[in-house]
């Protein structure tokens, strides 16, 4: 009888630990925001981005490109790596880290110790006034 008390509380404990984890594992890919289109920090990296295209905020297509090089292919999360498949290459595992809010760290091969700063899209249109002279 005590095993069988022992075991239901086990059961129970793991349970708890399962649920919890995925609670924190989707609050902090909804924190991440990382589907849209993110541009590398520091000097000389104008042309240096990487777009990240999907439904989910944990898996989808992907768009990289430098001053030279274009490269796509699937992307998704594993716990807290981003892992990027390219379309005629082996998947590559990197290193996410999430330092504020639109502002994220990629390590890995190809893409050592880099920081993107999401590109934050405005929908708000300025109006002008128009100022009438009266006679």
């Amino acid at each position: 009888m005590n095993a069988l008390l022992i075991l239901g509380v086990v059961a129970v404990v793991i349970l708890f630990w399962i649920l919890r984890t995925r609670s924190a594992r989707r609050r902090w890919v909804e924190e991440l925001d990382l589907i849209g289109q993110w541009d590398l920090e520091g000097e000389n990296t104008n042309n240096n981005r990487i777009e990240f295209i999907g439904a989910r905020g944990d898996a989808g297509n992907y768009m990289a490109s430098t001053d030279d090089t274009l490269e796509s292919g699937n992307w998704h999360l594993t716990s807290y790596f981003l892992v990027l498949e390219p379309n005629d290459g082996e998947p590559v595992r990197h290193e996410l880290r999430r330092f504020e809010p639109g502002r994220i760290g990629i390590d890995g091969p190809g893409r050592e110790k880099q920081i993107y700063r999401k590109k934050r899209v405005s929908n708000i249109i300025k109006l002008h006034e128009h100022h009438s002279k009266n006679p």
